[in-house]
C-alpha cells in the first residue's frame, strides 16, 4: 500500500514539471516568431544609392515606397546617426522618390561602411549599404581592372528583383551555318520546357547576339544584345531583372555596358523550377528529350544566379575583376 501511495504521489509532479516545460517551450517559440523573424511583408521595396564626397553622405531614393520619418536609421562604422545630422533635400517626409538624404558624418570619419536600416517593422532589416575603402570616394564609382586587396567585404546596393551573370567564350566562330544545333547556343537555362522555364541566358537563334529571355506570369519578354560575339573572346554578360525600376525593364549588360533594355508587362517573374541545365558542347535539349540540341561550343565560367538586382556599379566590379 505504501508503495503504491508513492507512485501515485510522484506522477502528478511529473506532469507538472512536463506541463511547465511545454508552457516555456511554447512561449519561446512564439517569442521568436513574432520579436525575431521579419515578415516580408513588413519590408517595402525601395532602391536607395549611397555615394560619399568629402565628409558628406548622400542617400538617394531612386525609387520603391517612401519612408516615413522613424521608420529607419542610418549607421556609419556600426554605429547610429542621430536625426539632427540627417536633412532631406528635395522635398518632405515621407522620404520619397527623386529625394535625398544627406548625412553629416562628422564624429565618424573616416567614414567607411555606411548602412540604411529600416525599422518599422518587427525587427531592423537592412535595406541598403555601401563600403567606402578611402577616406573620400565610393569604391563602387573607383572600381579598377586590380582593385585594392581589403580584408573588409565590399558591400553593393542591390535591390528586389534577379540576375544572372556568367563569363563566356566560344571556341569556334559563333554562325552556326548550316549546323542547327548551334542555334540558341544556350548558356544556362532555368526550367526543361517552354511552359515551365523562368529565364534563359543564351546567344540568340543565328549566335550574332546574346539574349536574356524571361518568363513573367503573362508573357515572355526577350531582350538582345548589340555585343556579336566572335570566338576565342570573353565576355561578361548579365541579365537583370529590377522590380524597384521606375521604368519596370529586363535589361542586359555585356562587359559592363547596358546595351539593351524591354518593358515588362507587371507580371513579374515566374517561380523557379529549379530545373537548370547548363551548356556545353554536347548541348541542352529543348523543350524536350526528342527536340534538338542546343550547343554551346566555348567555356562557361564564374555563372551565378541571385535572388536580387545587382547596381551598376557591382556589374562594373565583376566585369573589372577579370574571369573566374
Amino acid at each position: 500500500m505504501k508503495t503504491r501511495t508513492r507512485e501515485s504521489g510522484v506522477s502528478p509532479i511529473v506532469a507538472e514539471i512536463l506541463m511547465v516545460s511545454l508552457v516555456l517551450l511554447c512561449a519561446i517559440v512564439a517569442y521568436l516568431v513574432i520579436f525575431q523573424v521579419p515578415a516580408i511583408s513588413e519590408i517595402p521595396p525601395v532602391a536607395v544609392q549611397i555615394t560619399k564626397s568629402g565628409e558628406l553622405v548622400s542617400l538617394a531614393h531612386l525609387n520603391g515606397e517612401p519612408l516615413e520619418q522613424g521608420e529607419f536609421f542610418v549607421t556609419i562604422n556600426g554605429d547610429r546617426v542621430a536625426d539632427r545630422n540627417m536633412s532631406l533635400v528635395g522635398g518632405a517626409y515621407p522620404w520619397s522618390a527623386g529625394e535625398t538624404l544627406r548625412v553629416n558624418t562628422t564624429g565618424f570619419t573616416p567614414a567607411r561602411d555606411v548602412k540604411l536600416i529600416y525599422t518599422g517593422g518587427s525587427t531592423n532589416f537592412v535595406l541598403a549599404s555601401a563600403y567606402f575603402l578611402a577616406a573620400s570616394g565610393n569604391i563602387t564609382r573607383n572600381a579598377t581592372p586590380t582593385p585594392t586587396p581589403t580584408p573588409t567585404p565590399v558591400i553593393y546596393t542591390r535591390y528586389p528583383g534577379f540576375t544572372v551573370e556568367a563569363w563566356v567564350k566560344w571556341n569556334v566562330p559563333p554562325n552556326p551555318g548550316i549546323d542547327t544545333t548551334r542555334r540558341w547556343a544556350t548558356i544556362v537555362v532555368d526550367g526543361d520546357s517552354d511552359r515551365n522555364r523562368r529565364y534563359h541566358l543564351q546567344h540568340n537563334q543565328n549566335n550574332n547576339n546574346f539574349e536574356f529571355a524571361a518568363a513573367t506570369n503573362k508573357s515572355a519578354p526577350q531582350v538582345w544584345s548589340t555585343t556579336s560575339p566572335v570566338a576565342n573572346t570573353w565576355y561578361y554578360v548579365v541579365g537583370i531583372y529590377n522590380r524597384t525600376d521606375p521604368a519596370n525593364r529586363l535589361r542586359i549588360y555585356v562587359n559592363g555596358v547596358n546595351e539593351a533594355s524591354v518593358t515588362l508587362d507587371g507580371g513579374g517573374l515566374k517561380m523557379s523550377p529549379n530545373r537548370y541545365q547548363v551548356g556545353g558542347p554536347a548541348g541542352i535539349q529543348w523543350p524536350g528529350p526528342t527536340s534538338m540540341l542546343r550547343k554551346f561550343d566555348g567555356s562557361i565560367s564564374g555563372l551565378h544566379t541571385y535572388e536580387e538586382a545587382f547596381s551598376r556599379q557591382e556589374i562594373l566590379a565583376h566585369y573589372a575583376a577579370g574571369v573566374p
